[in-house]
């Protein structure tokens, strides 16, 4: 399995696969269980056709892309992060 991905499953059930994830979990473990229960997963999962940009209140941006698993029939998220403030500042700080 590839350690740059990091697999969370929303109250109400929708799988969000986040891709890009090493430098967060070295600096916040559990920051992307706790994006887990943002509801927009959810909200986006419903309404998403195709890849789409995605910024989360300045905390996270990146893209989102539906993923459809033929065998199971499985439908989930697949988030590329592309940056966030918080990566920003942990990079500001060790440049001090």
């Amino acid at each position: 399995m590839n350690l740059d991905r990091h697999g969370v499953v929303t109250k109400k059930g929708t799988r969000v696969i986040f891709i890009g994830v090493n430098r967060f979990i070295e600096i916040i473990p559990t920051f992307l269980d706790y994006a887990a229960e943002w509801p927009v997963w959810d909200e986006i999962a419903d309404i998403i056709e195709g890849t789409m940009e995605f910024n989360h209140r300045d905390i996270l941006a990146g893209e989102l892309e539906p993923i459809h698993d033929e065998e199971t029939g499985e439908m989930y998220l697949e988030f590329f992060i592309a940056g966030s403030p918080i990566l920003d500042c942990e990079e500001a700080t060790t440049a001090l």
